[in-house]
């Protein structure tokens, strides 16, 4: 009976001290999520220029077309999964070659036919999205491990542990599924 006490009293104060944290850890989340929805983010899209520069410096300027084409149609869609499939905040596009020039907040988002386009104001806050990719599928897209947003605790699989174990590319059920999360991690759906 008094050891029974004991763990009971333990337990409560374990609680006591763990609660507060807890809701300092929501709270924190919903308004770092608050903040990407009224400010969005800028998804970065590969475009492997020094890859490509250096297949054609080396006399494969084949392949270097071949990818590039591929690339450009694989960023395409994506961009057009994200305009169908994702309304949790807006979204404008960047080419990874261009990070610098975003962080010193020089005009570097995408129009419809994904070139820089100076019109296109940057968000008052930038907050990176991309995604972590490892090589290639045998189509030649690129092998997704995972979306994230930088500077966040957000990391989204894809929706089965095959597709993310085959590394598949991310595509319009992976978009949902980002949707889907941030509307969670803001308390919203």
């Amino acid at each position: 009976m008094r050891n029974t006490f004991h763990l009971a009293a333990g337990l409560l104060l374990l609680a006591l001290f763990l609660l507060p944290s807890c809701a300092a850890k929501v709270a924190a989340r919903l308004r770092a999520m608050d903040e990407i929805k009224k400010n969005g983010f800028v998804f970065r899209l590969h475009d492997y220029k020094q890859r490509y520069a250096h297949f054609e410096k080396t006399g494969l300027g084949e392949i270097a077309e071949k990818e590039r084409v591929e690339n450009e149609r694989y960023n395409r869609e994506l961009v057009s999964n994200f305009k169908k499939h994702f309304d949790f905040c807006p979204v404008q596009f960047f080419y990874a070659s261009q990070i610098n020039d975003l962080n010193a907040r020089k005009p570097v988002l995408l129009n419809a036919d994904l070139q820089p386009d100076a019109s296109i104001p940057l968000p008052e806050k930038i907050m990176v999205a991309g995604c972590e990719y490892s090589g290639k599928t045998e189509g030649g897209l690129p092998r997704i491990k995972y979306f994230q947003l930088e500077g966040s605790s957000l990391k989204v699989r894809h929706s089965t542990f095959n597709k993310w174990l085959a590394g598949h590319s991310m595509n319009s059920h992976s978009v949902v599924r980002i949707n889907r999360r941030m509307y969670k991690k803001s308390g919203a759906k």
